[in-house]
């Protein structure tokens, strides 16, 4: 197919994805040296979802069962990283293998039962009896360490429960940034571990687990700090970072029923066990309401999707030859994240001290008497979120700049004192414009490059888990939101009319009015709407009412013989006998038949 550069419509190439800081230079480097990159294809028009391939070749192990112990802390490390590892290398030894992987909670509460030894070292009877109550084949275990500064090592190796053989080994030392970020430490020995258990990665399969997932890490990163923070007692923390961990990844099993067990305690009002007296109880919710605070201030509860199917808008301006790019973008509300919020509502309304307490205002008023700290969003009612993207070509020239306010009074709700519930704010949609793209600066790729949101830079957020900031098929989205509303009136609308039916038998015609009413509201051109409300309207001698909903009816359906039928009846009850005559005979053109017809017209020729 012949294209011309300047016809921006017809135009095809592919789009990556690729996020940097906001300090970085207009060539296409990476801005930052950890690898936090959002990559993604796309084009203008519609693309079709590349295809995956497998991600190992052979049986991928799935003979071999194994238990992912959490590693040994050595020196300063950060409480929860042990968790983070072990929840990491689980989801990648479940994605990228066909390995039978015993279930974390379940391996906790053997390790819990058995009273194994403290700070996770395990003897060789250890491994024999824990293999044996958890049926696990292999043990991944290790140690983490930190060397001095932002540097750590980390020791891992598979050994087999029955014999104590280590069948597989990893060590290396990296920055924090590489065990986290994208997590190319962790990465890179699960590649290894794999291959020394015989487990082979086809190509596709080894970019795809070394380059790594922010969102996976972010999610891990959310299990594994609620994790650590319910074991120490901090329920409200715990209940943030388990839902933090579902916005970053909704299909995170252990987040979920995790979350759920601790939403069904905290929403029961209890937020600790260790409570003794009514202040004690008033100060330890004072505590709660801070931790959501501070909770919110480091992550939002919004994620912003971008659509990599880009679109040209206006026409094209052959004498520049240039034209306007654009994208789709919206402001999504973290269900998760309200959902944590109102369970924590729900618990406090539990309490019934809530305003005993002076807490009637929370989370976005004052309590009483007021302490700093514990407004939620700052009382705000409002968000906006301001997003800056650029466009590279493969030659790293920037070709393009956009920006968009995502948020607005649409993008709020409302909240009145005592209220023990809130609703969550719907999304809001807009469209990223790149103006003046010159053709002859368009490669086959593109990178589009989120810059910051709200200031923050990209490389910023991904490690930070401040937002989720995703790419997702909008204009989809949007159509599929509209069949999936069209489908929803469909249902009410069939479910009033059939009360409406209900109402006709049963006689009660006044209601009858109301259901036919408020269906013919809701559709305009429901043709039997009109119909059988003029028939109530006939029954109740309100004529000339019905007459006009039958004369609607016929206007919609001129072959509606029923509403011809009826209207004829009320003309015939309303001595005009000439209109009635010409409907008894435009019946029975439509319905030879129809005896009850016949009889009328035979009536109303003899009167007139």
């Amino acid at each position: 197919m012949k294209i011309h550069s300047f016809v921006f419509l017809f135009f095809f190439f592919t789009v990556s994805f690729q996020a940097y800081s906001g300090g970085g230079s207009d060539k296409g480097t990476a801005a930052s040296t950890d690898g936090l990159d959002i990559t993604a294809r796309g084009a203008i028009g519609r693309m079709e979802a590349a295809t995956t391939g497998p991600l190992w070749t052979g049986d991928g192990g799935k003979n071999l069962r194994l238990a992912v112990v959490a590693p040994e802390i050595q020196g300063d490390v950060p409480g929860y990283l042990p968790i983070y590892i072990q929840g990491l290398l689980n989801n990648n030894f479940g994605k990228f293998s066909a390995i039978n992987l015993i279930d974390r909670q379940n391996l906790d509460r053997i390790i819990s039962e058995q009273n194994i030894t403290s700070g996770g070292r395990f003897s060789d009877k250890d491994f024999i009896r824990i293999g044996n109550l958890a049926n696990a084949q292999f043990f991944l275990f290790g140690t983490i360490q930190r060397l001095s500064g932002n540097r750590f090592s980390l020791q891992l190796s598979v050994t087999e429960s029955s014999t104590g053989v280590r069948k597989a080994s990893f060590m290396k030392e990296g920055t924090q940034a590489q065990l986290e970020g994208r997590a190319a430490l962790i990465n890179e020995a699960t590649a290894e571990l794999l291959a020394q258990l015989g487990v082979q990665l086809t190509e596709a399969g080894k970019r795809e687990l070394l380059a790594g997932n922010t969102s996976t890490v972010q999610a891990q990163t959310g299990l594994a700090r609620g994790i650590t923070a319910q074991a120490g007692g901090s329920e409200v923390e715990a209940l943030f970072n388990f839902a933090q961990a579902i916005t970053f990844d909704p299909s995170q099993l252990e987040a979920l029923s995790r979350l759920s067990t601790l939403t069904t305690t905290i929403s029961g009002g209890t937020i600790s066990q260790r409570i003794t007296n009514d202040i004690q109880a008033r100060d330890r919710w004072i505590e709660a309401f801070k931790e959501t605070v501070r909770f919110f201030e480091k992550h939002p509860p919004f994620e912003i999707l971008f659509d990599p199917n880009l679109f040209q808008i206006g026409e094209t301006d052959y004498a520049k030859r240039t034209a306007t790019l654009g994208m789709r973008i919206a402001l999504d509300s973290s269900k998760a994240g309200f959902d944590a919020l109102n369970a924590l509502l729900g618990g406090l309304e539990k309490t019934g001290r809530r305003e005993a307490w002076g807490f009637s205002g929370w989370p976005l008023m004052d309590i009483s008497p007021r302490v700093p700290g514990t407004v939620v969003f700052g009382g705000k009612r409002s968000f906006n979120y301001k997003v800056d993207v650029s466009l590279v070509n493969e030659n790293g020239k920037k070709i393009g700049n956009g920006s968009i306010t995502l948020g607005s009074e649409f993008n709020s709700f409302s909240f009145s004192s005592g209220k023990n519930n809130i609703t969550i704010p719907r999304s809001i949609y807009g469209i990223i414009r790149f103006p003046n793209i010159k053709a002859e600066d368009l490669t086959p790729t593109l990178t589009i490059k989120i810059v910051a949101v709200n200031g923050i830079s990209s490389s910023n957020l991904a490690s930070s888990g401040y937002m989720r900031v995703e790419t997702g098929d909008l204009e989809k989205r949007e159509r599929d939101k509209r069949e999936q509303q069209e489908r929803e009136l469909k249902v009410r609308i069939q479910t009033i009319f059939s009360q409406g039916v209900k109402n006709i038998n049963i006689k009660n015609f006044d209601q009858a009015i109301i259901d036919f009413t408020q269906v013919i509201n809701l559709n305009t051109n429901y043709t039997e709407a009109y119909f059988l409300r003029g028939y109530v309207y006939a029954e109740k001698s309100n004529y000339n009412q019905a007459i006009i909903d039958f004369n609607q009816a016929i206007r919609l359906n001129t072959n509606y013989t029923e509403a011809y039928f009826w209207r004829a009846s009320v003309y015939e009850v309303l001595s005009d006998y000439r209109r009635a005559q010409a409907d008894y005979e435009t019946v029975l053109k439509l319905d030879t038949n129809n005896i009850n017809a016949r009889n009328g017209l035979n009536r109303v020729r003899g009167l007139r």
